[in-house]
């Protein structure tokens, strides 16, 4: 933004009028876009981005223009206040569509990535701002006008690579905010009520002569704020994601105890089981005219047949919910067979290992047992490691024309850069999912059936 002490004129209108079309739209949207990486781009990405820019760059000229034409040496009232307050907080309404035009993300993420993006750019402003004053501060003469922009967009830049190398580069490894995300309202309102609203106090201040060492205080202070709502909004996306992870873990352990007490159970029908057959042997030995019967030996098998639900894939938290949705399918009447390489989504969070497969499971069991004919009531599943992809296939019979609902899965999916495709042949269903492991990793094949 331009400093409201500066008063553009000739040669240097046009420096101000180029510095508004290119650098200050970049400023605004480079860290926006840094912090929105982490999301899949969506198609014809480059072409998007420059719409983007556009967008910004239009907006941001016309804030421009109207500052230089409204400048004046006298001080500012209440009234301009407000109105600098109120166009300086619409760059959040242009930078929220950009990010969410150009990357695959919710509402809540793109206000996330435009409020963070905002105040690294801020901060570097406030920088530049507060160098300028230092130097009018100890020489006694202000820096000259078009030295002024250059320090001022400089400034930007070192933030945005130091912010990028200590804060950005971090927040993929932190997910998404998902959609229970309301305290992200709380964090907007934050940036739009302290770092934008200070920062329209402290240039006014300078514009009605206040004493440049109480300004140099207000800008370290309003960098320390700009820096704190910061690290809150990292903060509240770590709770988030830990919170998540919580809720997964608590889901996993109530899941390992039904185990147990399915499996405790199961062992105690088999030793009944085995009692008994060791009772009509030895009576068969004795010569009583006693026979196993077909119907006990069944019973034997559908005891024992429960231990062979015990995943192992080579990744703990799989093999509890593929363990989980066997069980499942074997109380349903459900045919349930596996190839799973449970290393190749070790990069995954067990949150969201178990949203992907109970959705895949969940509605795979639900289509299969509304079918008929139960000989076609059997899903298989494929889990194997191609290169430095994980490839996930899911495949089982269902009616002609249903809709598939995929939205919480390509939600999920997108979060790890992977791709979702739905397709139908015939009675048969195959979802197949792509997603890039991190780094590499040896694994050995499992095959449960």
């Amino acid at each position: 933004m331009l400093s409201p002490s500066l008063e553009p004129s000739g040669i240097l209108g046009v420096v101000y009028l180029v510095s508004s079309l290119f650098m200050q739209p970049l400023l605004f949207l480079v860290p926006t876009f840094l912090m929105a990486d982490r999301f899949p781009r969506r198609d014809r990405f480059p072409m998007r981005c420059m719409r983007a820019a556009i967008l910004v760059a239009g907006f941001n000229l016309a804030i421009s223009i109207a500052i230089m034409l409204g400048q004046t040496g006298g001080p500012l009232s209440g009234a301009r206040y407000v109105l600098n307050f109120v166009v300086y907080s619409l760059y959040l309404i242009v930078l929220v569509p950009a990010a969410g035009s150009c990357f695959e993300m919710g509402f809540w993420d793109a206000l996330f990535c435009a409020t963070a993006g905002y105040t690294i750019q801020n901060i570097g402003s406030g920088l530049g701002e507060f160098l300028r004053i230092l130097f009018q501060a100890s020489t006694g003469s202000a820096l000259a006008e078009l030295p002024a922009v250059v320090v001022s967009d400089l400034s930007v830049i070192a933030i945005i690579v130091i912010y990028h190398y200590l804060f950005i580069r971090h927040l993929g490894e932190l997910g998404s905010l998902g959609k229970d995300s309301r305290l992200m309202l709380g964090a907007a309102v934050g940036v739009i009520l302290v770092v934008i609203a200070f920062d329209v106090v402290i240039r006014g201040l300078e514009r009605e002569g206040a004493a440049l060492g109480f300004l140099l205080a207000l800008r370290v202070i309003h960098g320390a704020v700009s820096y704190f709502v910061l690290f809150a909004e990292y903060e509240m996306l770590y709770n988030v994601r830990l919170a998540g992870e919580v809720d997964a873990q608590a889901r996993l352990s109530a899941e390992r105890e039904r185990q147990y007490l399915l499996s405790r159970d199961t062992i105690a029908a088999v030793n009944r089981r085995v009692h008994d057959i060791r009772h009509k042997v030895a009576r068969d030995l004795s010569g009583q005219d006693v026979a196993i019967d077909k119907e006990t030996l069944k019973a034997v098998v559908r005891d024992i047949s429960v231990f062979d639900t015990q995943v192992k894939t080579g990744n703990d938290a799989l093999d509890t919910i593929l363990t989980e949705k066997s069980l499942t399918c074997t109380r349903r009447g459900v045919t349930l067979s596996c190839i799973a390489d449970g290393t190749a989504l070790r990069h995954m969070t067990a949150a969201d290992l178990y949203g992907l497969f109970s959705l895949l499971l969940d509605r795979a069991m639900e289509e299969v047992c509304d079918l008929y004919d139960k000989n076609l009531r059997s899903v298989s599943l494929t889990l194997r490691r191609v290169g430095e992809l994980a490839l996930l296939h899911v495949e089982h019979y269902a009616k002609d024309g249903g809709v598939y609902p995929a939205g919480e899965l390509e939600e999920i999916v997108s979060r790890y850069g992977g791709t979702l495709n739905v397709s139908d042949q015939g009675k048969s269903r195959a979802i197949d999912t792509m997603l890039p492991i991190p780094s590499k990793r040896g694994a050995p094949l499992v095959h449960i059936e």
